[in-house]
């Protein structure tokens, strides 16, 4: 079931996560990614990386809440880099 918009072809994240009601995921910077920029450059390398996972997890729930598909299962794997 997709709820598109018919005749929008862009839309800005945070609209969309507000019409899905979808959650914030304990963003620090409440969708700004300017802000996980700033923090980037002064070394807040945390908050970085919380702001980047929970606009992974909105970008998910998009899809998933427009029936796009379900994710396939998540496999770990050791890094070969170190």
């Amino acid at each position: 079931m997709k709820e598109k918009t018919p005749g929008v072809k862009w839309e800005k994240k945070e609209e969309a996560i507000v019409k899905l009601n979808i959650p914030k995921y304990d963003d620090p910077f409440n969708g700004d990614g300017t802000g996980c920029l700033i923090a980037w450059q002064k070394g807040d390398v945390e908050k970085a990386i919380k702001h980047n996972r929970s606009c992974l997890l909105k970008e998910r729930d998009i899809l998933i809440k427009r029936g796009y598909r379900t994710p396939e299962p998540l496999q770990l794997f050791q890094s070969k880099i170190r």
